[in-house]
């Protein structure tokens, strides 16, 4: 609603009402309609720069086109904890707060996410999953990190961090194009200070024989 208002005032135009919030009622003309972008494209955008709010709004998504209006963030838990049952992934410690990220609350454990990460590998949309994480060194939230060694480039990896929390995981090609699944997560007031870790990790399982 503030963006809408934001916006709106910054074409020109002028706005002073109030958000109301009702069912839709049966005489109501559309006068507008506009689509996303093909889900792969919307994976790519919040993968590559770690789009939290694009992320919730998938989730919520998810939960509107399974379970139905209204939207909540429940739901979206629930689809995606079915969705993982039917993959044979059960993972009991799973908590899906808000679906950004931006919670203290949620949490998988990195043996899970690495389990999750090899199932993806061998699923039917790989690529596209593949194809939306940062290529280390070349693009996304680690175009900067590692950009003199061998491991550049041969590697799509996903970062997530919050104060106090620091994360990353995903696919690294080895020196014979083996690939790896690679997860580390450091909760700790100094997490922060755990990147030269990840980078010596990510460049070990790089150089595996």
């Amino acid at each position: 609603f503030y963006t809408f208002k934001k916006l709106w005032r910054e074409l020109g135009g002028k706005f002073n009402g109030s958000l109301k919030v009702q069912e839709m009622p049966s005489i109501a003309i559309k006068v507008v309609e506009q689509v996303s972008d093909p889900l792969g494209y919307v994976v790519r955008d919040i993968n590559k720069w770690s789009n939290n709010l694009m992320a919730r709004q998938l989730l919520l998504t998810i939960a509107a086109e399974v379970s139905g209006p209204p939207a909540t963030e429940a739901k979206g838990s629930m689809v995606i904890k079915n969705w993982l049952a039917t993959k044979g992934l059960k993972f009991d410690e799973l908590v899906i707060e808000n679906g950004s990220g931006l919670s203290r609350i949620e949490r998988i454990s990195a043996g899970h996410l690495g389990q999750m990460l090899v199932s993806t590998y061998h699923g039917a949309v790989m690529p596209e999953m593949m194809a939306s994480m940062p290529i280390l060194s070349k693009d996304g939230t680690v175009m900067g990190r590692l950009k003199d060694s061998r491991s550049k480039g041969r590697a799509h990896l996903k970062t997530g961090s919050i104060d106090g929390v620091s994360a990353i995981a995903g696919y690294v090609l080895d020196a014979n194009n083996h690939r790896h699944v690679l997860v580390m997560m450091v909760n700790h007031t100094k997490a922060a200070e755990s990147k030269n870790a990840q980078d010596a990790l990510i460049e070990w399982v790089h150089q595996q024989p």
